[in-house]
């Protein structure tokens, strides 16, 4: 199991935090797990929303260095197995598995927006 730190830096830095241990390849066994278990009881549009929630939730690790985005790649062909590819098509799809991603990059250009606020309203 590899530790995951909140600010993505190594082991020796001071300045992070360390989170609990997690066991990454349950993680990503729980989102596929999430995504077959909608698919068998409610469909195609609920598995399509937990292929997106799939994507936060593997985003998060990636973002604190703990996963390589490749591991999204899991959850991709989870769906293709389940032939949610084939009938929801390649850009629906595309745009479910890229929740997360876009997810944080948006949080990322509010708080950068909220940061050059700050300091304009210090100049100021």
């Amino acid at each position: 199991m590899k530790e995951i730190h909140a600010c993505g830096a190594g082991r020796n830095s001071v300045e992070c935090e360390i989170l609990p241990r997690v066991n990454l390849q349950k993680v990503i066994r729980a989102c596929q797990l999430r995504i077959a278990n909608a698919y068998a009881t409610k469909g195609d549009s609920h598995a399509l929303v937990a292929v997106a929630c799939s994507s936060i939730a593997l985003q998060a690790y990636v973002e604190a260095g703990s996963l390589i985005p490749g591991a999204l790649g899991h959850i991709e062909e989870t769906t293709r197995n389940l032939g949610l590819h084939d009938r929801l098509g390649e850009e629906v799809m595309s745009i479910a598995l890229d929740a997360g991603p876009m997810m944080f990059h948006e949080i990322e250009e509010a708080l950068a927006g909220e940061a050059i606020e700050t300091t304009v309203e210090e100049v100021a």
